[in-house]
């Protein structure tokens, strides 16, 4: 009696295993990618909404116009920059570097560069921010 697997078994659950792998590992790395962008995403929304705090308690006069009149929607807006302005205000805690404070985005886990877009909305009389990522 010969107690063991025939060519044709093995080759039959190799075959299968190649399949499940053909559909896993697709499906792994989209799953990753939109952890990843979910995450930046998470990152920047934080720190717009805590430069937006800071600024609707602090910079609404720097902001606003004068009588409440933009000749255009960029008259309306200012823009602070991440590392010259939100961490130095303290508004977002950053991971410590040896070359200084540093955040990373997630999607592409080099330092993360941009600018949160603060401005005045005549209409609503109130502000809105975005943060802009600078590659």
């Amino acid at each position: 009696m010969n107690k063991g697997f025939t060519m044709i078994e093995l080759l039959t659950v190799i075959i299968i295993l190649a399949g499940i792998m053909i559909i896993a590992i697709p499906s792994y790395t989209n799953v990753s990618y939109e952890i990843k962008k979910k995450s930046l995403e998470n990152k920047t929304n934080v720190i717009t909404q805590s430069t937006l705090k800071f600024a609707k308690l602090h910079l609404i006069d720097d902001i606003k116009p004068a009588g409440n009149t933009c000749l255009n929607k960029e008259d309306c807006c200012k823009y602070y920059d991440l590392y010259d302005f939100v961490l130095e205000y303290g508004l977002y805690v950053a991971e410590e570097e040896k070359n200084g404070p540093v955040i990373i985005n997630p999607e592409t886990n080099t330092k993360l560069n941009g600018e949160v877009k603060i401005c005045y909305d005549i209409e609503a009389l109130d502000l809105n921010g975005e943060f802009i990522i600078n590659e």
